[in-house]
């Protein structure tokens, strides 16, 4: 079954970090994951909402053995 599709828009770091696609089109649990990766230096942890806490613990948990290597 593939993952469920995410809205960049609808988490602010996540938007903020999906620089180089239309943030409001949905993506991949594994694009997000991987953006959030590769770009963990610019996100501002004191911003960050709680339902883009819970995202970001269930997309570790589930394609990074629950970190983040960033």
């Amino acid at each position: 079954m593939p993952g469920h599709q995410i809205i960049a828009a609808d988490y602010p770091e996540l938007k903020l970090i999906c620089w180089h696609c239309d943030p409001t089109k949905p993506i991949s649990e594994e694009q997000a994951f991987a953006l959030y990766e590769r770009n963990w230096r610019y996100i501002d942890h004191e911003r960050m909402t709680e339902d883009e806490q819970a995202l970001i613990q269930t997309l570790k948990d589930k394609f990074g053995n629950g970190v983040i290597n960033g």
